[in-house]
């Protein structure tokens, strides 16, 4: 007679995913959510950045081709001077 063969434990991989949630660059807080408002004919969207701590309040726009991210990115730079 044979023994009982041990299930064998599979790690789960966890995918990173885009972030909801954004670093504000004026208080410097993890609070900053990003919400899309419009999007144009064109395809040019606008999203609107909103800090829950500090109460700052952003629009910006990008193409048609851009997400949350990249309007955050165009955010920073626009704080920063860059």
């Amino acid at each position: 007679m044979g023994r009982r063969r041990k299930r064998r434990i599979v790690p789960v991989k966890v995918k990173k995913g885009i972030p909801k949630v954004f670093r504000c660059p004026k208080c410097d807080s993890e609070s900053l959510t990003g919400t899309l408002i419009h999007q144009g004919v064109n395809g040019e969207r606008e999203y609107v950045f909103k800090c829950g701590v500090c109460g700052f309040e952003e629009t910006v726009t990008v193409n048609k081709n851009q997400q949350t991210v990249d309007a955050y990115n165009k955010l920073v730079d626009m704080m920063t001077g860059a």
